[in-house]
């Protein structure tokens, strides 16, 4: 699983890399779900600077609640039916994302400036031996996988049924947690704010889905 430092600095990295070609973004998500920061002993205040510029770099990365709920719930229903579209009457043009990368073992693919959800990003990986899909995310449009909800107020987690497996606290966090859920048929992960009993977190920075 990424750590927070580690998608932080991708978040950032974007702002730089914004006017490359798509498939040097790409290698970037790719360098986010593979790379790994070396874990170092860190002091409680460096935590703290770490969860703070964590924070602060989603900022400008907010979706509407209700689109997300939206969107999410149209999405899992989609993969649960393995049925996107090349053309989705949601979710716009289906465009694949090009990779130098050949002995990649998989093939991404995003749906991008969504007709009606424009801000909203869905971001589609399928093995290539057998067009299998087994990674999905939702994100801000352009942000490497972030996003920020303008709004908890609608325990979004709850609403599509997902049940907490698993919350650690990563190593650079004081107050960020990682949480596995499942619906029963996917398993999902979010980076989020700690929650009680081990209920899913209404406030959350990362969506992603485990098909596979």
């Amino acid at each position: 699983m990424v750590n927070k430092i580690t998608l932080s600095l991708v978040i950032s990295l974007f702002l730089l890399a914004c006017s490359q070609p798509s498939h040097m973004k790409e290698n970037m998500n790719s360098t986010k779900e593979e790379h790994n920061v070396s874990k170092v002993q860190m002091t409680k205040e460096e935590k703290n600077i770490a969860d703070e510029q964590f924070l602060k770099s989603l900022e400008n990365y907010q979706i509407a609640e209700e689109d997300f709920l939206l969107i999410a719930k149209y999405v899992i229903e989609t993969a649960k039916k393995s049925d996107f579209k090349e053309t989705d009457p949601i979710l716009g043009k289906k465009e694949r994302m090009y990779s130098k990368e050949f002995s990649d073992p998989e093939v991404s693919y995003r749906y991008e400036n969504m007709p009606n959800y424009p801000e909203i990003e869905v971001y589609l990986k399928y093995r290539k031996e057998n067009n299998k899909l087994t990674y999905i995310s939702l994100a801000y449009s352009g942000s490497a996988g972030a996003l920020n909800l303008k709004e908890y107020k609608l325990n979004i987690l709850d609403q599509l049924g997902l049940k907490v497996i698993k919350k650690e606290l990563p190593d650079d966090s004081n107050q960020i947690f990682e949480y596995q859920l499942t619906d029963g048929k996917f398993k999902y992960q979010v980076y989020g704010k700690d929650n009680i009993d081990n209920a899913p977190p209404k406030e959350f920075y990362i969506f992603r889905i485990y098909v596979d």
